[in-house]
């Protein structure tokens, strides 16, 4: 991952545990998950995938983080294309752990 993107990542994550979001006056969140921000080494079933993306683990920690904040709303899961069968596990164990990240109390 380049030292840019790496630093991105960080300040994402800063801002998510920092109260990102709570500015705007808002009192729940909806969630728009757009595959294409996985790494493709870790998750190769994107649309348009790009080198030095995003970890499950650290996709899942983040929605944790915003989750953590806010009541989940509502949520979306885009640009999942079907290429490996391995991917079909990581999305099918992602999907529910992301639910119940967001739904517990």
């Amino acid at each position: 991952m380049s030292p840019a993107r790496a630093a991105g990542h960080r300040a994402g994550r800063r801002r998510l545990r920092g109260g990102g979001g709570a500015g705007v006056g808002g009192t729940a969140v909806y969630i728009h998950i757009d595959l294409d921000v996985l790494d493709p080494e870790e998750f190769g079933s994107l649309s348009y995938p790009e080198a030095g993306g995003l970890s499950v683990a650290t996709l899942r920690d983040a929605v944790r983080a915003l989750t953590a904040r806010f009541p989940l709303a509502g949520s979306g899961i885009t640009e999942y294309a079907p290429r490996r069968e391995e991917d079909r596990a990581v999305l099918a164990s992602l999907v529910p752990a992301l639910l119940a990240d967001a739904t517990t109390e």
